[in-house]
């Protein structure tokens, strides 16, 4: 007979219910909280970006060599010069351009890699490029003039 006898109780209705709303401070506190670990994420600098990153104008075989050696910024840099080339001399030619770039872009690794380049390695891929596309032109003209020396 044990659970007829009476219980006291010295708790208030208060302390035993569960606040159903919440305080508003603690709530902004936790969504400012929430906040500042949202502007935590550290993104790649520009330096930091591979050549997957590289924009779809760029040829992938142009990528593919430069991947090695180059990130995605200095890759696109690279490409525009040669458009700028291309745009400025509006050299028609029929072989794949990519070609002599990738060719021109080897020979400025190589020289980089003997120290033969005096000034910076944009400005040499350049000249490079721009002598490569000549020679490939003189051979596409090649049949229209007479050979006298033969």
């Amino acid at each position: 007979m044990e659970g007829n006898l009476p219980v006291e109780n010295n708790m208030s209705p208060q302390d035993v219910t569960v606040p159903v709303t919440t305080n508003k401070t603690e709530n902004k506190q936790s969504s400012l909280c929430e906040n500042k670990n949202l502007h935590n994420v550290i993104e790649p600098s520009v330096d930091e970006l591979d050549n997957s990153y590289t924009p779809a104008n760029v040829d992938q075989e142009f990528i593919q060599a430069t991947k090695p050696f180059m990130n995605a910024v200095d890759t696109y840099k690279l490409w525009n010069r040669v458009l700028i080339l291309i745009a400025y001399k509006k050299t028609k030619i029929e072989k794949p351009l990519c070609d002599v770039v990738v060719d021109a872009f080897k020979q400025s690794v190589f020289s980089k890699k003997l120290r033969k380049i005096r000034s910076t390695f944009e400005g040499y891929f350049y000249s490079v490029v721009y002598a490569g596309l000549v020679v490939e032109k003189r051979r596409e003209c090649k049949h229209l003039f007479y050979d006298f020396l033969a």
